[in-house]
């Protein structure tokens, strides 16, 4: 039996392991689906999208590398795994991974500036949320839905969307449930994807805007705090502040089809060009 590997020993070497065990998190199940995707062209690789932590079960633990996204805590991590963060993981959890990818370029230079994570043997590496194929193809046409909100609500989020229903403005709400082959469905029917921050923090969801450009959907958005990610994204979504202006936004795209479709079709390019995820994981698949 293999035992576990040493912590900093050098890179991966994935041949190392029978299999790849994918642990997402329902929120981030299209990530995970991707990655599996991606992965499974040369590995034996297996994908487990969850709501609720199951009771870990650690098949052939030593034999396998685990990709976790994320949702466990560090006392009921498998011997060998790669911590994904899409969210705040203890800094527990970040020791005991062989590497911790995170989907922010800026998180990861705050981690290299860090005295904490200087004195730790941590390979770190930048995994962004990713543009993925949809198949079969998404039909404009067919979408009926024209405005989409969806995700975790807020009483940010709420306050908003109450503004815009005063303006006349109907926006589709999905809760917390519409994640999964759900959310697929919404998104495969949306026309446009509203993108409101959670907090203050005002934090660019790419998770949200990945999703919804890979299926097809114009994201109006709130913009962002993050100067660098906002200049890049700039003109490849459509970017409003407060209701009069997203009202403005949302119902020139809404009835004028060919600039929406124009537009959404410059983020999806820029989105396939520079967020497919194979350059991110290259070395794993030489």
């Amino acid at each position: 039996m293999r035992h576990r590997r040493p912590r900093g020993s050098g890179p991966i070497n994935i041949h190392d392991f029978n299999r790849i065990l994918i642990w997402a998190w329902v929120g981030v199940c299209h990530q995970g689906k991707e990655l599996e995707r991606v992965l499974s062209k040369e590995y034996r690789v297996m994908l487990l999208c969850f709501s609720n932590l199951p009771d870990p079960v650690w098949e052939d633990a030593m034999n396998s590398l685990y990709i976790i996204m994320p949702g466990f805590s560090a006392g009921l991590a498998p011997p060998n795994y790669i911590l994904y963060q899409t969210e705040q993981i203890t800094l527990d959890a970040f020791q005991e991974a062989l590497e911790v990818w995170d989907y922010s370029s800026h998180h990861l230079s705050l981690f290299a500036a860090s005295p904490e994570f200087r004195s730790r043997p941590i390979r770190f590496r930048h995994v962004p949320f990713s543009w993925f194929p949809v198949s079969p193809p998404v039909k404009q046409e067919r979408k009926d839905i024209e405005v989409l909100h969806y995700g975790l609500m807020s009483d940010r989020r709420k306050a908003i969307l109450k503004d815009l229903e005063a303006k006349g403005v109907t926006v589709h709400t999905a809760g917390y449930s519409a994640w999964g082959p759900a959310l697929s469905v919404l998104l495969r029917r949306a026309k446009i994807v509203l993108n409101l921050h959670h907090n203050d923090a005002r934090i660019l969801e790419m998770c949200r805007i990945m999703e919804s450009l890979s299926y097809g959907a114009l994201v109006v958005s709130k913009p962002g705090a993050e100067e660098a990610l906002q200049a890049q994204w700039t003109d490849k979504l459509v970017f409003a502040e407060g209701a009069d202006n997203l009202k403005k936004v949302i119902t020139l795209y809404v009835r004028n089809k060919t600039a929406r479709v124009q537009q959404q079709r410059v983020g999806w390019e820029f989105a396939r060009l520079h967020y497919a995820l194979e350059p991110f994981v290259q070395d794993y698949l030489l």
